[in-house]
């Protein structure tokens, strides 16, 4: 399969985290952090703030197919996933920067969607930790 175009099947199983799996990789938050819990969650809380700010240049750019500015909003936003563990967020950014380089724009409001929904339950384990 061609790593840049990703079946509806792969973004419609996407948009649900199953239970039994975490939206953070903690294991991998844990290493990056030293352990220190207080700063995984200063961390997290970082990531949503900044997060925030992009999602609507992102949803801009879908809407405007401006492709310069959805491949950086999403390789800034693979970025940051990346660096906290966050892989379903991190793998969605991915697909997007390779769409944007590629000026496709089918699946990009579904892939959208998927970041929303993964960001809002990145904000419920915070919450739950809080």
């Amino acid at each position: 399969m061609n790593e840049s175009i990703v079946s509806a099947k792969t973004i419609e199983n996407a948009t649900v985290i199953p239970a039994n799996q975490s939206i953070i990789n903690w294991e991998y938050l844990h290493q990056v952090c030293d352990g220190n819990e207080e700063f995984e969650i200063e961390l997290l809380h970082t990531f949503v703030e900044d997060t925030e700010k992009y999602l609507p240049d992102i949803e801009q750019a879908i809407a405007t197919q401006n492709f310069y500015l959805l491949e950086q909003r999403a390789h800034h936003l693979k970025g940051s996933s990346g660096n906290t563990g966050i892989t379903q967020i991190y793998e969605t950014a991915c697909e997007l920067e390779i769409q944007a380089r590629e000026r496709q724009i089918d699946g990009a409001p579904q892939r959208l969607s998927v970041l929303q929904t993964s960001l809002q339950a990145v904000r419920e384990v915070l919450a739950s930790r809080s």
